[in-house]
């Protein structure tokens, strides 16, 4: 699939949110605004493969046609959201999704504090500017934590309550990996003083 060019900008955004409902619907058995933000994390998810598996089928079709030999390889993510995000990125659909979120509602400002597996500062770092979020959102820890695996999560939001950075009524974002093969996020609010 080449990349989407202005012109076709409008088409596959409502293309990309129709697919995004579509699995809230069908995938989920929800309606759009009962959904979580995990849910909508999971919707995302779902349409980006959707993409995937129709970009990997023309391959293999234009593959077979000049019977091109075929080359595979495990691909490990160590990074939370970095799997989905590179997708995005690759599809050249990452700025067509948050358009699409957008207009169903869903902002990364509402989140008031990203807390991820702190496995270094340039990935914390590199994620956050990414997406584009306030470096004062996202905690980096990783100084008085080193990388501690998953356990690194509830240690930040411990460190992140002890600062006065996390505070009740917050949202909170969460993500960590584990031994890059299993990997969890969610969204809470958070409700301890």
């Amino acid at each position: 699939m080449p990349p989407v060019l202005a012109a076709e900008r409008p088409f596959a955004v409502a293309a990309l949110r129709e697919s995004i409902e579509r699995h809230a619907r069908y995938s989920l058995g929800q309606r759009w605004d009962a959904l979580t933000a995990q849910q909508v994390f999971e919707c995302v998810g779902l349409a980006t493969r959707d993409r995937l598996i129709d970009r990997q089928l023309e391959t293999e079709a234009r593959q077979r046609a000049v019977d091109a030999k075929q080359v595979h390889y495990l691909s490990i993510e160590y990074l939370l959201g970095r799997l989905l995000t590179n997708n995005l990125a690759s599809l050249g659909i990452f700025d067509l999704c948050h358009d699409a979120l957008h207009q169903l509602g869903i902002e990364l400002e509402d989140i008031d504090l990203f807390v991820y597996h702190q496995a270094n500062a340039r990935i914390i770092r590199a994620v956050g500017e990414r997406l584009d979020l306030d470096p004062a959102k996202v905690a980096d820890y990783i100084g008085q934590l080193g990388n501690t695996s998953a356990a690194s999560v509830p240690l930040t939001l411990s460190l992140s309550r002890e600062d006065g950075r996390l505070r009740p009524g917050m949202k909170v974002l969460l993500g960590a990996i584990g031994a890059g093969f299993t990997w969890g996020t969610g969204v809470m609010e958070w409700t301890l003083t």
